[in-house]
């Protein structure tokens, strides 16, 4: 009975050590790899460069969007849908987030994967840039000719950007103040508490519960909604200004 349980813990014990440090020179290649996809390529629209550390054996499946079977087609891809499109698009990496596998034949690694999660802003022109969306990935890097080429891509999980984002720290008399009824002219009554480091926002028969990403700011991680609070000089109270995608969707004003 004791080697039955020995040989799963030493199966999971194996597979937990073969992440490699962060420090580590592996580590940092890949990285710095993932940084010519996605911060050259992806944010800076530098195709070249993108080009260069992408197998010709190319393979993408995405959740959303299918299969994307060569090197030609995802390159194509990223200029017509990323850096053809009419809001500037940006992606930044979960802090913390990227974790990277050795792939060794007799001791020598060949290749490498790189699992994480990431975040997706876009920049519309008439407005201020705010967080779309978020998904995880894991991409199978080879070695090819002693450069790092990016050659499996698997990019799923695809949801509103809030759901990796940590809630900041903010006092209960700071949740309190802002605490209350508020009126929109367009939603009716809004009815807000508090609820441990939270709030609870209640419209009708729907409630979201809140999260501090400021004193004054906070975010629903269900659906890309920021909700802003800021004091109203018409009334000398607090409006709640409420976001959707980054479009001002709903105003209401504090009644107590």
């Amino acid at each position: 009975m004791l080697l039955k349980l020995f040989i799963p813990l030493f199966i999971v014990t194996q597979f937990v050590a073969a992440q490699v440090d962060h420090n580590s020179s592996l580590y940092k290649q890949i990285k710095e790899s993932d940084s010519i996809i996605f911060q050259q390529g992806f944010n800076l629209c530098n195709f070249e460069a993108m080009a260069a550390v992408t197998s010709e054996n190319f393979e993408f499946y995405h959740d959303k969007g299918g299969i994307t079977s060569s090197k030609a087609d995802f390159v194509e891809s990223i200029k017509q849908n990323i850096c053809g499109s009419q809001d500037k698009m940006r992606r930044e990496l979960v802090p913390n987030s990227l974790e990277v596998f050795p792939l060794e034949n007799n001791g020598e690694i060949y290749g490498a994967i790189e699992q994480g999660k990431h975040l997706f802003y876009a920049k519309p022109k008439d407005r201020a840039e705010y967080l779309t969306g978020s998904a995880q990935f894991t991409q199978l890097w080879l070695k090819e000719d002693g450069i790092w080429k990016i050659k499996r891509v698997l990019s799923y999980d695809h949801g509103p950007g809030n759901r990796y984002t940590i809630p900041a720290k903010i006092t209960n008399d700071q949740l309190r103040k802002l605490a209350g009824i508020y009126n929109s002219e367009k939603t009716g009554n809004l009815t807000i508490i508090t609820k441990d480091s939270s709030l609870v926002l209640s419209a009708g028969d729907k409630t979201y519960e809140l999260y501090p990403s400021s004193d004054s700011v906070f975010f629903y991680k269900d659906a890309n909604l920021i909700f802003e609070f800021l004091e109203d000089p018409l009334s000398d109270n607090l409006k709640l200004e409420i976001r959707d995608h980054g479009a001002l969707a709903d105003t209401a004003v504090k009644d107590r």
